[in-house]
């Protein structure tokens, strides 16, 4: 008998091909792992960041994903409609605004408080 070990649940982030500055994503990425939650990256031809964000929670065995366009990033919730993401923030409203969508993706898995400013 082979025991295979199983993969561990992670937060879904979609990032578009149009996105021009992947810094961000590495921000994103920082604030996840500040909250102990592993995040699996995927880039997609998709445009829309409430989609993207939507599409990566309905992927996540977690039920939290996180999308990326070339201007705005968001943390979606599999249970909430598109149009309603838990955190959304342009990205270019700073390291920090960024750096809390890994943050408030590994929170919201973990049922603790977003931070929010």
């Amino acid at each position: 008998m082979t025991i295979t070990k199983a993969a561990r649940p992670t937060i879904k982030f979609y990032y578009s091909d149009q996105l021009k500055d992947e810094l961000i994503l590495q921000q994103i990425l920082y604030g996840a792992e500040e909250e102990g939650i592993p995040v699996e990256m995927q880039k997609v031809p998709e445009a829309n960041v409430l989609e993207l964000a939507h599409k990566a929670s309905k992927d996540s065995v977690l039920g939290t994903g996180i999308g990326v366009s070339s201007s705005y990033a968001a943390v979606h919730y599999e249970k909430l409609p598109v149009d309603r993401p838990v955190y959304l923030v342009r990205l270019n409203a700073g390291d920090e605004a960024v750096r809390r969508v890994g943050v408030n993706g590994a929170r919201l898995v973990k049922r603790m408080p977003l931070k929010i400013k």
